[in-house]
Protein backbone atom coordinates (compact mmCIF):
# COMPACT_ATOMS: atom_id res chain seq x y z
CA UNK A 1 0.00 0.00 0.00
CA UNK A 2 1.61 3.25 -1.37
CA UNK A 3 1.82 5.94 1.79
CA UNK A 4 0.26 8.35 -0.41
CA UNK A 5 -3.44 6.67 -0.94
CA UNK A 6 -6.10 8.28 1.28
CA UNK A 7 -8.70 6.70 2.75
CA UNK A 8 -11.31 7.39 0.75
CA UNK A 9 -9.72 5.51 -2.33
CA UNK A 10 -9.85 2.43 0.30
CA UNK A 11 -12.75 2.80 1.75
CA UNK A 12 -14.88 -0.16 0.95
CA UNK A 13 -18.59 0.56 -0.45
CA UNK A 14 -20.87 0.90 2.69
CA UNK A 15 -23.11 -1.97 3.48
CA UNK A 16 -27.09 -1.20 3.10
CA UNK A 17 -28.42 0.64 6.48
CA UNK A 18 -25.16 2.59 6.66
CA UNK A 19 -24.72 6.09 4.99
CA UNK A 20 -22.37 8.68 5.28
CA UNK A 21 -23.26 12.55 4.14
CA UNK A 22 -23.24 15.82 5.85
CA UNK A 23 -20.04 14.72 7.73
CA UNK A 24 -22.13 12.52 9.52
CA UNK A 25 -22.42 8.72 9.89
CA UNK A 26 -26.02 7.08 10.30
CA UNK A 27 -27.43 3.85 9.84
CA UNK A 28 -30.84 3.50 9.20
CA UNK A 29 -31.05 7.81 8.79
CA UNK A 30 -30.25 7.81 12.67
CA UNK A 31 -26.75 9.73 13.17
CA UNK A 32 -23.98 7.64 14.93
CA UNK A 33 -20.84 9.09 14.94
CA UNK A 34 -19.07 12.72 13.06
CA UNK A 35 -16.83 10.49 10.98
CA UNK A 36 -15.97 7.73 9.20
CA UNK A 37 -14.34 4.84 9.91
CA UNK A 38 -12.42 3.05 7.29
CA UNK A 39 -10.41 -0.03 7.53
CA UNK A 40 -6.96 0.10 5.90
CA UNK A 41 -5.24 -3.08 5.89
CA UNK A 42 -5.84 -6.58 7.81
CA UNK A 43 -2.13 -8.63 8.39
CA UNK A 44 -1.98 -11.85 10.06
CA UNK A 45 1.63 -11.88 12.02
CA UNK A 46 2.38 -15.46 11.33
CA UNK A 47 5.75 -16.23 13.25
CA UNK A 48 4.30 -16.83 16.67
CA UNK A 49 3.09 -20.21 18.01
CA UNK A 50 -0.95 -18.80 17.53
CA UNK A 51 -0.64 -16.33 14.77
CA UNK A 52 -2.36 -12.61 15.52
CA UNK A 53 -4.25 -11.00 13.29
CA UNK A 54 -4.37 -7.15 13.32
CA UNK A 55 -6.26 -4.45 11.76
CA UNK A 56 -4.98 -1.07 10.82
CA UNK A 57 -7.61 1.72 10.94
CA UNK A 58 -8.06 5.45 10.55
CA UNK A 59 -10.92 8.16 9.70
CA UNK A 60 -12.00 10.81 7.95
CA UNK A 61 -13.75 13.34 9.69
CA UNK A 62 -15.81 15.78 7.92
CA UNK A 63 -14.90 15.42 3.83
CA UNK A 64 -11.29 15.99 3.88
CA UNK A 65 -9.61 15.61 7.32
CA UNK A 66 -8.39 12.45 8.04
CA UNK A 67 -6.78 11.34 11.49
CA UNK A 68 -3.86 9.15 12.27
CA UNK A 69 -3.86 5.55 11.16
CA UNK A 70 -3.20 2.79 14.22
CA UNK A 71 -3.09 -1.10 14.21
CA UNK A 72 -4.13 -2.64 16.93
CA UNK A 73 -5.42 -6.80 17.11
CA UNK A 74 -8.20 -7.63 15.52
CA UNK A 75 -9.38 -8.81 19.11
CA UNK A 76 -9.87 -5.76 20.49
CA UNK A 77 -11.91 -4.81 17.92
CA UNK A 78 -15.06 -4.61 20.69
CA UNK A 79 -13.41 -2.61 23.02
CA UNK A 80 -12.48 0.11 19.97
CA UNK A 81 -13.10 3.38 21.13
CA UNK A 82 -13.07 6.41 17.98
CA UNK A 83 -12.50 9.06 20.46
CA UNK A 84 -10.17 7.25 23.01
CA UNK A 85 -8.13 5.37 20.66
CA UNK A 86 -7.96 7.34 17.52
CA UNK A 87 -8.50 10.83 17.10
CA UNK A 88 -9.98 12.94 20.18
CA UNK A 89 -12.14 15.39 17.97
CA UNK A 90 -14.28 11.92 16.64
CA UNK A 91 -17.52 11.83 18.52
CA UNK A 92 -19.88 8.89 18.59
CA UNK A 93 -23.36 9.83 19.28
CA UNK A 94 -24.77 8.20 22.90
CA UNK A 95 -27.04 6.14 21.83
CA UNK A 96 -26.12 3.02 23.79
CA UNK A 97 -26.17 1.34 20.34
CA UNK A 98 -24.10 3.79 18.39
CA UNK A 99 -20.62 2.10 19.43
CA UNK A 100 -21.86 -2.04 18.25
CA UNK A 101 -22.83 -0.64 14.63
CA UNK A 102 -19.29 1.32 14.26
CA UNK A 103 -17.65 -1.99 15.32
CA UNK A 104 -20.39 -4.24 13.15
CA UNK A 105 -19.27 -1.66 10.28
CA UNK A 106 -15.44 -2.21 10.96
CA UNK A 107 -15.78 -6.14 11.15
CA UNK A 108 -17.82 -5.92 7.44
CA UNK A 109 -15.06 -4.01 6.11
CA UNK A 110 -12.52 -6.27 7.70
CA UNK A 111 -14.46 -9.31 5.77
CA UNK A 112 -13.86 -7.44 2.66
CA UNK A 113 -10.15 -7.00 2.71
CA UNK A 114 -7.50 -9.55 1.46
CA UNK A 115 -5.43 -10.24 4.89
CA UNK A 116 -1.77 -9.82 4.16
CA UNK A 117 0.84 -12.25 6.26
CA UNK A 118 3.22 -10.81 7.91
CA UNK A 119 6.45 -12.18 9.33
CA UNK A 120 7.94 -9.74 12.31
CA UNK A 121 11.84 -9.79 12.11
CA UNK A 122 12.74 -8.78 15.54
CA UNK A 123 15.91 -10.22 15.58
CA UNK A 124 18.83 -10.45 12.94
CA UNK A 125 19.82 -13.67 11.51
CA UNK A 126 17.94 -16.46 9.86
CA UNK A 127 14.68 -16.74 9.62
CA UNK A 128 12.31 -19.23 9.42
CA UNK A 129 8.93 -20.18 8.28
CA UNK A 130 7.10 -23.42 6.67
CA UNK A 131 10.81 -24.41 5.70
CA UNK A 132 11.86 -21.46 3.94
CA UNK A 133 14.79 -20.23 5.53
CA UNK A 134 15.84 -16.59 4.80
CA UNK A 135 18.54 -14.08 6.71
CA UNK A 136 17.39 -10.93 8.15
CA UNK A 137 20.78 -8.75 7.49
CA UNK A 138 19.54 -5.69 9.62
CA UNK A 139 18.69 -3.43 6.60
CA UNK A 140 17.26 -5.91 3.99
CA UNK A 141 16.30 -9.50 3.60
CA UNK A 142 18.49 -12.09 1.72
CA UNK A 143 16.29 -14.77 0.37
CA UNK A 144 12.62 -14.98 0.56
CA UNK A 145 10.51 -16.71 3.21
CA UNK A 146 7.37 -16.68 1.34
CA UNK A 147 5.59 -13.61 2.70
CA UNK A 148 6.19 -10.42 3.66
CA UNK A 149 8.87 -9.55 6.35
CA UNK A 150 8.25 -6.49 8.30
CA UNK A 151 12.20 -5.66 9.83
CA UNK A 152 12.39 -4.28 13.39
CA UNK A 153 16.14 -4.28 13.69
CA UNK A 154 16.96 -0.90 13.33
CA UNK A 155 20.64 0.63 13.01
CA UNK A 156 21.86 -2.49 11.30
CA UNK A 157 22.99 -1.08 7.88
CA UNK A 158 24.31 -3.87 5.90
CA UNK A 159 26.07 -2.53 2.73
CA UNK A 160 27.96 -4.38 0.36
CA UNK A 161 29.60 -2.87 -2.46
CA UNK A 162 28.42 -3.65 -5.98
CA UNK A 163 31.01 -4.94 -8.98
CA UNK A 164 33.34 -7.07 -6.07
CA UNK A 165 35.35 -9.43 -8.76
CA UNK A 166 36.00 -12.98 -7.26
CA UNK A 167 39.63 -12.06 -7.30
CA UNK A 168 39.15 -8.98 -5.25
CA UNK A 169 37.22 -10.89 -2.73
CA UNK A 170 39.84 -14.25 -2.42
CA UNK A 171 42.91 -11.58 -2.02
CA UNK A 172 40.93 -10.19 0.70
CA UNK A 173 39.78 -12.66 2.58
CA UNK A 174 43.33 -14.38 2.02
CA UNK A 175 45.19 -11.06 3.72
CA UNK A 176 42.26 -12.31 6.71
CA UNK A 177 43.76 -15.44 7.38
CA UNK A 178 47.42 -14.70 6.23
CA UNK A 179 47.81 -11.31 8.19
CA UNK A 180 48.86 -13.54 11.41
CA UNK A 181 47.53 -16.97 10.88
CA UNK A 182 47.95 -18.10 14.87
CA UNK A 183 45.40 -15.69 15.67
CA UNK A 184 43.53 -14.39 12.81
CA UNK A 185 42.57 -17.90 11.74
CA UNK A 186 40.85 -18.89 14.75
CA UNK A 187 39.10 -15.47 15.10
CA UNK A 188 37.79 -15.58 11.21
CA UNK A 189 36.69 -18.80 12.06
CA UNK A 190 35.03 -17.15 15.05
CA UNK A 191 32.82 -14.87 12.63
CA UNK A 192 32.24 -17.32 10.48
CA UNK A 193 30.87 -19.85 13.43
CA UNK A 194 28.80 -16.17 14.05
CA UNK A 195 26.52 -16.51 10.78
CA UNK A 196 26.42 -20.80 10.93
CA UNK A 197 24.85 -20.51 14.55
CA UNK A 198 21.60 -21.26 13.33
CA UNK A 199 22.41 -24.05 11.16
CA UNK A 200 24.69 -25.61 13.87
CA UNK A 201 22.01 -24.99 16.38
CA UNK A 202 19.32 -27.26 13.63
CA UNK A 203 22.55 -29.75 12.95
CA UNK A 204 22.04 -30.03 17.40
CA UNK A 205 25.55 -29.24 18.17
CA UNK A 206 26.08 -27.07 20.91
CA UNK A 207 28.08 -24.24 20.89
CA UNK A 208 28.89 -23.62 24.71
CA UNK A 209 31.62 -21.27 24.60
CA UNK A 210 33.15 -17.80 23.18
CA UNK A 211 36.01 -16.10 22.35
CA UNK A 212 38.45 -14.42 24.59
CA UNK A 213 41.36 -12.04 23.03
CA UNK A 214 43.74 -11.41 25.57
CA UNK A 215 46.41 -8.62 25.44
CA UNK A 216 47.96 -5.81 26.98
CA UNK A 217 47.41 -2.30 25.43
CA UNK A 218 48.55 -1.62 22.39
CA UNK A 219 48.31 -4.92 21.34
CA UNK A 220 45.36 -4.34 18.45
CA UNK A 221 42.83 -6.62 20.24
CA UNK A 222 39.72 -4.42 19.68
CA UNK A 223 41.11 -3.03 16.01
CA UNK A 224 41.72 -6.58 14.91
CA UNK A 225 38.43 -8.10 15.93
CA UNK A 226 36.54 -5.03 14.60
CA UNK A 227 37.82 -5.14 10.89
CA UNK A 228 37.99 -9.36 10.98
CA UNK A 229 34.11 -9.82 12.77
CA UNK A 230 31.99 -6.58 12.84
CA UNK A 231 29.26 -7.47 9.97
CA UNK A 232 27.44 -3.71 10.28
CA UNK A 233 27.79 -0.01 9.23
CA UNK A 234 31.72 -0.82 7.88
CA UNK A 235 30.95 1.94 5.30
CA UNK A 236 30.12 4.31 7.95
CA UNK A 237 32.16 3.47 11.53
CA UNK A 238 33.48 -0.21 11.91
CA UNK A 239 33.35 -0.01 15.59
CA UNK A 240 29.76 1.19 15.89
CA UNK A 241 28.49 -2.24 17.61
CA UNK A 242 31.39 -2.49 19.74
CA UNK A 243 30.17 -2.85 22.93
CA UNK A 244 32.03 -1.71 26.26
CA UNK A 245 31.38 -3.25 29.85
CA UNK A 246 30.81 -0.14 31.26
CA UNK A 247 26.80 -0.73 29.57
CA UNK A 248 24.36 -2.17 31.74
CA UNK A 249 24.24 -5.77 32.12
CA UNK A 250 20.53 -5.82 31.45
CA UNK A 251 21.51 -3.78 28.02
CA UNK A 252 24.28 -6.52 26.96
CA UNK A 253 21.58 -9.20 27.05
CA UNK A 254 19.67 -7.17 25.00
CA UNK A 255 22.09 -6.42 22.50
CA UNK A 256 23.10 -10.14 22.47
CA UNK A 257 19.68 -11.09 21.98
CA UNK A 258 19.11 -9.14 19.56
CA UNK A 259 22.57 -9.67 17.39
CA UNK A 260 21.20 -13.14 16.33
CA UNK A 261 23.56 -15.33 13.90
CA UNK A 262 26.74 -12.39 14.05
CA UNK A 263 29.67 -11.54 16.50
CA UNK A 264 28.90 -9.35 19.17
CA UNK A 265 32.35 -7.87 20.08
CA UNK A 266 32.22 -6.80 23.97
CA UNK A 267 35.45 -4.80 24.81
CA UNK A 268 37.09 -4.31 27.34
CA UNK A 269 38.24 -5.88 29.93
CA UNK A 270 40.71 -3.69 31.70
CA UNK A 271 43.42 -3.29 34.59
CA UNK A 272 42.61 -0.60 36.69
CA UNK A 273 43.76 1.15 39.92
CA UNK A 274 40.39 -0.01 41.62
CA UNK A 275 40.26 -3.62 42.73
CA UNK A 276 36.70 -2.79 43.37
CA UNK A 277 36.07 -1.56 39.60
CA UNK A 278 37.92 -4.83 38.68
CA UNK A 279 35.81 -7.15 40.35
CA UNK A 280 32.66 -5.25 38.77
CA UNK A 281 34.24 -6.32 35.57
CA UNK A 282 34.74 -9.47 35.84
CA UNK A 283 31.71 -10.37 37.19
CA UNK A 284 29.65 -8.84 34.63
CA UNK A 285 32.00 -10.53 31.83
CA UNK A 286 31.84 -14.05 33.40
CA UNK A 287 28.09 -13.42 33.96
CA UNK A 288 27.90 -13.06 30.04
CA UNK A 289 30.26 -15.82 29.40
CA UNK A 290 28.14 -18.62 31.46
CA UNK A 291 24.93 -17.02 29.78
CA UNK A 292 26.29 -17.56 26.37
CA UNK A 293 27.64 -21.12 27.46
CA UNK A 294 24.48 -22.49 29.10
CA UNK A 295 22.64 -20.78 26.40
CA UNK A 296 20.22 -18.65 28.13
CA UNK A 297 19.66 -15.14 28.45
CA UNK A 298 19.49 -12.78 32.03
CA UNK A 299 15.60 -13.63 33.71
CA UNK A 300 14.06 -10.02 34.11
CA UNK A 301 10.35 -9.61 35.57
CA UNK A 302 9.23 -9.14 32.12
CA UNK A 303 10.73 -12.01 30.54
CA UNK A 304 14.14 -14.03 29.40
CA UNK A 305 15.61 -13.16 26.59
CA UNK A 306 17.56 -15.96 25.02
CA UNK A 307 21.85 -14.95 23.62
CA UNK A 308 21.57 -15.57 19.95
CA UNK A 309 24.45 -13.44 19.58
CA UNK A 310 28.43 -15.27 19.73
CA UNK A 311 30.12 -12.99 21.80
CA UNK A 312 33.95 -12.12 21.24
CA UNK A 313 35.53 -10.65 24.73
CA UNK A 314 38.94 -8.57 24.70
CA UNK A 315 40.75 -8.19 27.91
CA UNK A 316 43.85 -7.17 29.05
CA UNK A 317 44.10 -10.32 32.01
CA UNK A 318 42.15 -13.46 32.53
CA UNK A 319 40.06 -14.18 34.42
CA UNK A 320 40.27 -15.73 37.66
CA UNK A 321 37.82 -18.78 37.65
CA UNK A 322 38.93 -22.05 35.71
CA UNK A 323 34.87 -23.01 35.21
CA UNK A 324 34.74 -19.63 33.73
CA UNK A 325 38.19 -20.20 31.89
CA UNK A 326 37.10 -23.10 30.16
CA UNK A 327 34.00 -21.86 28.68
CA UNK A 328 36.68 -19.67 26.36
CA UNK A 329 38.74 -20.17 23.30
CA UNK A 330 41.58 -17.62 24.62
CA UNK A 331 43.83 -16.00 21.72
CA UNK A 332 46.87 -14.12 22.93
CA UNK A 333 47.95 -11.34 21.19
CA UNK A 334 51.74 -9.97 21.78
CA UNK A 335 52.63 -6.23 21.33
CA UNK A 336 53.77 -5.94 18.05
CA UNK A 337 52.66 -9.57 16.71
CA UNK A 338 49.97 -8.14 14.33
CA UNK A 339 52.01 -6.44 11.12
CA UNK A 340 50.16 -2.57 11.50
CA UNK A 341 51.08 -2.46 7.64
CA UNK A 342 49.41 -5.41 7.13
CA UNK A 343 46.29 -4.68 9.17
CA UNK A 344 45.90 -1.23 7.34
CA UNK A 345 45.66 -2.47 4.05
CA UNK A 346 42.55 -4.26 5.14
CA UNK A 347 41.64 -1.54 6.70
CA UNK A 348 41.30 0.68 3.74
CA UNK A 349 39.05 -1.91 1.72
CA UNK A 350 37.34 -2.90 5.60
CA UNK A 351 33.72 -2.93 3.65
CA UNK A 352 34.85 -5.62 1.21
CA UNK A 353 33.85 -8.19 4.28
CA UNK A 354 30.10 -7.56 3.81
CA UNK A 355 30.70 -8.24 0.66
CA UNK A 356 32.28 -11.50 1.22
CA UNK A 357 29.29 -12.11 3.99
CA UNK A 358 26.67 -11.73 1.51
CA UNK A 359 27.83 -14.27 -0.91
CA UNK A 360 28.71 -16.07 1.86
CA UNK A 361 25.28 -15.92 3.59
CA UNK A 362 23.73 -16.73 0.07
CA UNK A 363 25.46 -20.01 -0.44
CA UNK A 364 24.84 -20.95 2.81
CA UNK A 365 21.34 -20.66 2.04
CA UNK A 366 21.02 -22.34 -0.90
CA UNK A 367 22.35 -25.18 0.94
CA UNK A 368 20.68 -25.13 4.26
CA UNK A 369 20.01 -28.46 5.08
CA UNK A 370 23.44 -29.97 3.24
CA UNK A 371 25.38 -28.04 5.30
CA UNK A 372 22.99 -29.02 8.53
CA UNK A 373 23.59 -33.00 7.83
CA UNK A 374 27.92 -31.85 6.90
CA UNK A 375 27.96 -30.10 10.58
CA UNK A 376 26.21 -33.25 12.85
CA UNK A 377 28.46 -35.60 11.09
CA UNK A 378 31.57 -33.63 11.36
CA UNK A 379 31.11 -33.06 14.71
CA UNK A 380 30.49 -37.03 15.49
CA UNK A 381 33.35 -37.50 13.36
CA UNK A 382 35.83 -35.53 15.40
CA UNK A 383 34.28 -35.89 19.05
CA UNK A 384 35.39 -40.04 18.32
CA UNK A 385 38.91 -39.27 17.35
CA UNK A 386 38.97 -36.94 20.88
CA UNK A 387 37.42 -39.20 22.63
CA UNK A 388 41.11 -40.31 23.97
CA UNK A 389 41.85 -36.42 24.76
CA UNK A 390 42.43 -34.68 27.85
CA UNK A 391 39.67 -36.35 30.15
CA UNK A 392 38.87 -33.05 32.74
CA UNK A 393 39.62 -30.41 29.66
CA UNK A 394 36.48 -32.19 27.80
CA UNK A 395 34.79 -28.87 27.00
CA UNK A 396 37.66 -27.15 25.67
CA UNK A 397 38.03 -30.31 23.02
CA UNK A 398 34.50 -29.83 22.23
CA UNK A 399 34.69 -26.32 21.60
CA UNK A 400 37.77 -26.38 19.41
CA UNK A 401 35.69 -28.97 17.37
CA UNK A 402 33.34 -26.45 16.71
CA UNK A 403 35.39 -24.02 15.56
CA UNK A 404 37.44 -26.23 13.19
CA UNK A 405 34.02 -27.63 11.59
CA UNK A 406 32.83 -24.28 10.94
CA UNK A 407 36.34 -23.38 9.04
CA UNK A 408 35.78 -26.87 7.20
CA UNK A 409 32.28 -25.34 6.03
CA UNK A 410 33.97 -21.79 4.89
CA UNK A 411 36.38 -24.22 3.08
CA UNK A 412 33.44 -26.12 0.91
CA UNK A 413 32.43 -22.38 0.30
CA UNK A 414 35.79 -21.90 -0.95
CA UNK A 415 36.15 -24.59 -3.00
CA UNK A 416 32.40 -23.89 -5.05
CA UNK A 417 34.27 -20.46 -5.72
CA UNK A 418 37.46 -21.74 -6.51
CA UNK A 419 39.21 -19.92 -4.08
CA UNK A 420 43.04 -20.79 -2.78
CA UNK A 421 43.25 -19.14 0.70
CA UNK A 422 46.27 -20.90 2.00
CA UNK A 423 45.56 -22.64 5.16
CA UNK A 424 44.08 -26.06 4.69
CA UNK A 425 41.86 -28.14 7.49
CA UNK A 426 45.02 -29.41 9.02
CA UNK A 427 47.09 -26.60 9.40
CA UNK A 428 43.70 -24.77 11.24
CA UNK A 429 43.50 -28.32 13.41
CA UNK A 430 47.35 -27.63 13.96
CA UNK A 431 46.97 -24.02 15.67
CA UNK A 432 43.64 -24.45 17.53
CA UNK A 433 46.21 -27.45 19.05
CA UNK A 434 48.75 -25.00 20.01
CA UNK A 435 45.93 -22.65 21.20
CA UNK A 436 44.34 -25.46 23.64
CA UNK A 437 47.79 -26.68 24.83
CA UNK A 438 48.90 -23.05 25.80
CA UNK A 439 45.44 -22.27 27.25
CA UNK A 440 46.27 -25.64 29.56
CA UNK A 441 49.49 -24.57 30.68
CA UNK A 442 48.69 -20.89 31.16
CA UNK A 443 45.52 -21.63 33.32
CA UNK A 444 47.61 -24.41 34.85
CA UNK A 445 45.02 -26.86 33.77
CA UNK A 446 46.79 -30.41 33.89
CA UNK A 447 44.21 -32.42 32.49
CA UNK A 448 43.28 -36.37 33.54
CA UNK A 449 45.66 -35.35 37.32
CA UNK A 450 43.89 -32.24 37.90
CA UNK A 451 41.32 -32.87 40.66
CA UNK A 452 38.10 -31.48 40.05
CA UNK A 453 35.60 -31.81 43.55
CA UNK A 454 31.87 -31.32 41.75
CA UNK A 455 33.01 -35.04 40.48
CA UNK A 456 34.49 -36.26 43.14
CA UNK A 457 31.59 -35.34 45.77
CA UNK A 458 29.22 -36.74 42.32
CA UNK A 459 30.71 -40.01 43.32
CA UNK A 460 30.95 -40.66 46.53
CA UNK A 461 27.52 -39.36 46.86
CA UNK A 462 26.52 -41.73 43.89
CA UNK A 463 28.52 -44.48 45.84
CA UNK A 464 26.90 -43.85 48.94
CA UNK A 465 23.71 -43.51 47.29
CA UNK A 466 23.89 -47.17 45.17
CA UNK A 467 24.70 -48.81 48.62
CA UNK A 468 21.43 -48.09 49.89
CA UNK A 469 23.11 -47.32 53.67
CA UNK A 470 23.57 -43.35 53.75
CA UNK A 471 21.19 -41.83 51.70
CA UNK A 472 16.99 -41.18 52.59
CA UNK A 473 14.47 -40.39 49.60
CA UNK A 474 12.48 -37.24 50.56
CA UNK A 475 13.98 -34.19 52.80
CA UNK A 476 14.68 -34.24 56.67
CA UNK A 477 11.58 -33.57 58.53
CA UNK A 478 10.33 -33.07 62.08
CA UNK A 479 14.08 -32.54 64.02
CA UNK A 480 14.92 -36.68 62.92
CA UNK A 481 17.63 -37.13 60.30
CA UNK A 482 17.41 -40.65 59.23
CA UNK A 483 19.81 -40.98 57.17
CA UNK A 484 23.02 -38.40 56.74
CA UNK A 485 22.34 -37.79 53.24
CA UNK A 486 18.53 -37.08 51.84
CA UNK A 487 17.77 -36.79 47.94
CA UNK A 488 14.41 -35.47 47.67
CA UNK A 489 13.52 -36.04 43.68
CA UNK A 490 10.01 -33.84 44.11
CA UNK A 491 12.63 -30.73 44.71
CA UNK A 492 15.57 -31.60 43.37
CA UNK A 493 17.52 -30.97 46.15
CA UNK A 494 20.18 -32.84 48.06
CA UNK A 495 20.58 -32.24 51.72
CA UNK A 496 24.20 -33.40 53.30
CA UNK A 497 24.42 -33.11 56.97
CA UNK A 498 27.22 -31.38 57.99
CA UNK A 499 29.25 -33.34 60.01
CA UNK A 500 28.83 -36.03 55.98
CA UNK A 501 30.11 -33.48 54.25
CA UNK A 502 33.22 -33.08 56.62
CA UNK A 503 33.66 -36.88 56.85
CA UNK A 504 33.62 -36.90 53.02
CA UNK A 505 36.26 -33.28 52.74
CA UNK A 506 38.40 -35.16 55.10
CA UNK A 507 38.26 -38.32 52.73
CA UNK A 508 39.04 -36.03 49.51
CA UNK A 509 41.67 -34.34 51.78
CA UNK A 510 43.55 -37.64 52.44
CA UNK A 511 43.57 -38.32 48.33
CA UNK A 512 44.44 -34.92 47.44
CA UNK A 513 47.29 -33.89 50.01
CA UNK A 514 46.95 -30.89 51.88
CA UNK A 515 46.05 -28.11 49.66
CA UNK A 516 41.98 -29.41 49.73
CA UNK A 517 39.49 -28.17 52.34
CA UNK A 518 36.12 -27.77 52.41
CA UNK A 519 36.18 -24.48 52.11
CA UNK A 520 37.97 -25.06 48.23
CA UNK A 521 35.24 -27.43 47.97
CA UNK A 522 32.41 -24.81 49.08
CA UNK A 523 33.79 -22.00 46.84
CA UNK A 524 33.66 -24.54 43.42
CA UNK A 525 30.53 -25.69 44.24
CA UNK A 526 29.42 -21.59 44.73
CA UNK A 527 31.17 -20.85 41.44
CA UNK A 528 29.41 -23.48 39.31
CA UNK A 529 25.80 -22.16 41.06
CA UNK A 530 25.21 -25.59 42.79
CA UNK A 531 24.99 -24.67 46.35
CA UNK A 532 21.67 -23.18 47.76
CA UNK A 533 22.72 -20.63 49.80
CA UNK A 534 20.02 -19.30 52.73
CA UNK A 535 18.19 -17.17 52.77
CA UNK A 536 18.79 -14.88 55.45
CA UNK A 537 20.46 -11.95 55.24
CA UNK A 538 24.12 -12.82 55.17
CA UNK A 539 23.37 -15.67 52.39
CA UNK A 540 24.92 -18.21 54.49
CA UNK A 541 26.46 -21.83 52.16
CA UNK A 542 25.17 -24.06 55.26
CA UNK A 543 21.48 -23.96 55.74
CA UNK A 544 19.69 -25.56 59.26
CA UNK A 545 17.09 -27.98 58.06
CA UNK A 546 15.06 -30.29 60.00
CA UNK A 547 17.07 -28.68 63.16
CA UNK A 548 20.58 -29.91 61.94
CA UNK A 549 22.89 -27.89 60.11
CA UNK A 550 23.78 -29.24 56.38
CA UNK A 551 24.79 -28.24 53.24
CA UNK A 552 21.93 -28.12 50.15
CA UNK A 553 22.64 -28.36 46.67
CA UNK A 554 20.70 -28.10 43.38
CA UNK A 555 20.80 -31.71 41.61
CA UNK A 556 19.52 -30.66 38.45
CA UNK A 557 22.56 -28.21 37.99
CA UNK A 558 25.05 -30.50 39.57
CA UNK A 559 23.96 -33.09 37.09
CA UNK A 560 24.11 -30.04 34.25
CA UNK A 561 27.77 -29.78 35.40
CA UNK A 562 28.69 -33.43 34.91
CA UNK A 563 27.16 -33.70 31.58
CA UNK A 564 29.22 -30.83 30.67
CA UNK A 565 32.44 -32.22 32.29
CA UNK A 566 31.61 -35.78 32.36
CA UNK A 567 29.02 -37.19 30.92
CA UNK A 568 29.94 -40.96 31.24
CA UNK A 569 29.50 -40.56 35.01
CA UNK A 570 25.58 -39.72 35.25
CA UNK A 571 24.79 -42.52 32.63
CA UNK A 572 21.73 -44.47 33.98
CA UNK A 573 21.45 -42.46 36.81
Amino acid sequence: MAKNENLKELCAPLPALFSYNDSTLQYEGNPIANCLPVVIAVKSYVQSKSAETCVTIGAIIGNERETRRITIPLRQLNTFNLQMDLDSHCYEYPDRRSRRRIQDLLLYQVSLKKVTEIYQADTLGFLHYHGKVAFNAGSRIIGDLGVKVEILTKGYNFDPPVDVSNEQLVAYVKSIIQLEPSASAPIFAYFILGILRDLFREAGVPIKFCMFLFGEQQSMKTTLATYLCSLYDRHEDVERHVHNLTASEIRLHEVLNIEKDMVSIIDDLNKDDSKRKEREQEMKISGLIRAAGNGVGRETMRDQKSINAQPLFCGEYLLKNPSTNNRLLIIHLEQGQINKQKLLEIQKDANLLTAFAEGFITWTLANYRSLCEFIRGQYSALLELRSGGIFYQERLNRSASVLSIAYGVFLRFCKTKGWDVGLTAQGFSDIITLILERQIEDLNLQGKKEPDYIIELFQRFRYEDDCGGSVWDGRPRNNIWKRPIYHDSDSERVYIRSDEMWAMTLDMKKKFGEAFSLHKLLDKLDDERIIVKDDCKNRTRSQKVAGKRCFVLNYDRWVQYMDEVAKDMTDGF
